[in-house]
């Protein structure tokens, strides 16, 4: 978003000082390239070590999902539980794994978004491509009126744009007031938690938030 976002609102005064700040406009456009490179390479990596590692557990027998981000009923039971605790008509805060409700959620938002900016992105930037894998006669497989007068690689175009700067800013909103504020901002963490460098978390955090966790640790590690 630092360089996306002045690109497609540079019309605007506040996008032009970031603009600047960039070096200028093709400046900034490199910029997002590579950055937009970065991110599909760590991204392919964290696929390849996330399915690498589930296969290495799986052949070990050491494969629990309890212990992974895959969305559970428990879940569901825990977000209610939670809400009820930050209601006052529950006592305590429901016991936890070792990725709880707001992880996953947070998880499979960024993966959906993720998805979504690279392939909007890629659209963008190779629209070559994008019109031989999509040609103009698919677009007869839409209802009327949607392509107007315009080819069906132009609507993708369109479409693609519109996706990129959306799932951009959504993306910026969710980090701005969900993510600072549920992982830093907290009381007990603020005003950062250093496990993004540490990848070590308090006790007292553990016991709060992934307590089933914090007892599976004490049996394997007493």
């Amino acid at each position: 978003p630092g360089t996306g976002l002045p690109l497609y609102f540079s019309e605007l005064s506040w996008a032009q000082y970031l603009t600047s700040f960039f070096g200028g406009i093709d400046q900034a456009r490199i910029i997002h390239k590579i950055a937009a490179f970065v991110m599909m390479a760590a991204s392919g990596y964290h696929i390849v070590t996330i399915v690498g590692g589930t296969l290495s557990k799986l052949l070990t027998g050491k494969f629990d999902y309890r212990r992974t981000i895959i969305p559970r009923i428990k879940d569901l039971s825990d977000l209610y539980h939670d809400l009820k605790f930050f209601l006052g008509s529950a006592p305590y805060r429901p016991k936890m794994e070792k990725f709880m409700y707001k992880q996953k959620a947070h998880y499979l938002a960024i993966l959906w978004g993720s998805f979504v900016l690279m392939a909007a992105g890629s659209a963008l930037l190779f629209p070559d491509t994008l019109a031989a894998l999509f040609p103009d006669f698919m677009g007869k497989l839409l209802p009327s009126g949607v392509l107007d007068e315009g080819s069906f690689p132009s609507f993708l175009q369109n479409l693609a744009r519109l996706m990129h700067a959306d799932e951009a800013v959504m993306a910026l909103i969710v980090i701005a007031f969900w993510h600072w504020l549920n992982v830093h901002l907290v009381p007990g963490r603020f005003p950062l938690q250093w496990a993004f460098l540490t990848g070590k978390i308090t006790r007292e955090h553990q016991i709060e938030e992934h307590f089933l966790e914090y007892l599976r640790n004490l049996q394997e590690n007493p």
